[in-house]
């Protein structure tokens, strides 16, 4: 339902799991499609993929307790293991992928895996030192400032048009919920209360509105 609105990022927390393989294979196949050619950021948990998913995967993170073992391109993490003296046996039938899982958690592989968790900190240390961000101005004030009032409502007004943009299908549902359900209150208020048809409608739709937005908070 997400990639309706064009997302420029997805998260997804086990997507084939209660699903069968071919249902798995093929909503892998829409996520990389989703990659490819719309350019949308897919980040996914995926427990025991089948070994055709493990290979439509462009970029793997493995962690152990937490800890990152490796993280890079999917087509070289058998060649990581490789260097750490973990190797499948020469024509195994076993998915790569649980391969790489149940290495991490053999007993007699801790000193190996930890040492791995260690070369991929060192390279993360390296690319952190080699990468130099933007240079800030010398004259820049970082004193710590209080916000005004005014700036406060700027920077949400600005973030409130930024998810209308991103999701204008769902802002023009709240606008049509908002109508109808004011339509509807306007029958359901007293009228001794408001005589005026338009006060009741604009009461009903602000209601609505106001409801649509803090339900989705």
């Amino acid at each position: 339902m997400e990639a309706v609105t064009n997302p420029a990022a997805i998260f997804l927390d086990e997507p084939t799991s209660g699903l069968d393989s071919y249902t798995s294979r093929a909503l892998c196949r829409y996520l990389k499609h989703l990659a490819k050619e719309k350019g949308v950021t897919v980040v996914a948990v995926i427990h025991q993929p089948r070994v055709e998913i493990f290979n439509e995967l462009d970029n793997l993170l493995l962690l152990r307790k937490g800890e990152v073992v490796y993280s890079g391109d999917r087509d070289k993490v058998l060649d990581f293991y490789k260097e750490n003296q973990l190797v499948m046996e020469p024509g195994s039938s076993m998915n790569p992928a649980d391969f790489v899982v149940d290495v991490l958690n053999e007993p007699e592989q801790e000193e190996i895996v930890k040492k791995m968790i260690k070369k991929t900190q060192e390279a993360f240390q390296k690319e952190l030192r080699v990468y130099k961000g933007p240079e800030l101005p010398s004259n820049l004030d970082s004193r710590p400032r209080r916000s005004g009032f005014f700036h406060f409502w700027q920077y949400l007004s600005r973030n409130a048009t930024l998810t209308f943009q991103r999701n204008l299908i769902g802002f023009i549902m709240e606008l049509l919920i908002a109508v109808a359900g004011s339509s509807m209150l306007t029958y359901a208020l007293p009228k001794e209360t408001f005589p005026d048809i338009l006060n009741q409608f604009a009461l009903g739709g602000v209601l609505l509105v106001l409801f649509c937005h803090f339900s989705a908070l």
